[in-house]
């Protein structure tokens, strides 16, 4: 059998899933083992599930993941992230927001392993990007430049790349360029 996507649930370890802040933002919780489930519906102020006879094992938290999201969801769409994250955490229970780009770009542990650089551009200076990934220690990688403008480089590599002369480089600029030739 060919497994399906599942979007942001784990089969079979419910509740696992992004859920939503009242703040528009998201958080992945992973309570999908009874211990952990015990400690997250605690935090929730939930004990009542604790005590519900459907719920009593994993299979059990399985069979009710539509129900339990809903109530984990709600729960959630109560509080700001930062708050869910303090709750979560003093409960023991793994959860880790979902990064926007303002999460990436203000986290010193980006930085740290150099994962953002400073690339120069023609255009606007200097410009953030994404390093190279994955980072090796004896060829790490480099980012020279962010680009540029369409067509920058094409007469270098019209010369350099594919040995084209002066003239068929110079027919680029009339607008065309004949790059079906032969070797």
């Amino acid at each position: 059998d060919v497994r399906k996507r599942q979007g942001g649930q784990l089969p079979n370890s419910t509740p696992t899933h992004l859920y939503p802040p009242q703040d528009g933002l998201h958080i992945r919780i992973a309570a999908g083992n009874m211990p952990t489930w015990q400690r997250l519906a605690a935090s929730m102020g939930r004990e009542d599930l604790l005590s519900d006879p459907r719920l009593q094992d994993q299979v059990a938290l399985n069979a009710h993941e539509d129900e339990l999201d809903e109530v984990v969801g709600a729960w959630t769409a109560m509080h700001d992230l930062k708050d869910l994250e303090k709750k979560l955490d003093e409960a023991a229970v793994p959860a880790a927001r979902i990064y926007t780009m303002v999460d990436v770009f203000e986290d010193p542990h980006y930085y740290a392993r150099d994962m953002i650089v400073d690339v120069p551009d023609d255009d606007l200076g200097s410009v953030k990007l994404a390093n190279v990934v994955p980072r090796l220690s004896a060829t790490p990688g480099a980012i020279r430049k962010a680009g540029g403008q369409p067509g920058v480089d094409t007469a270098k590599v019209l010369r350099t790349d594919l040995g084209l002369g002066d003239a068929e480089v110079a027919a680029r600029d009339a607008g065309s360029v004949g790059l079906c030739r032969q070797r």
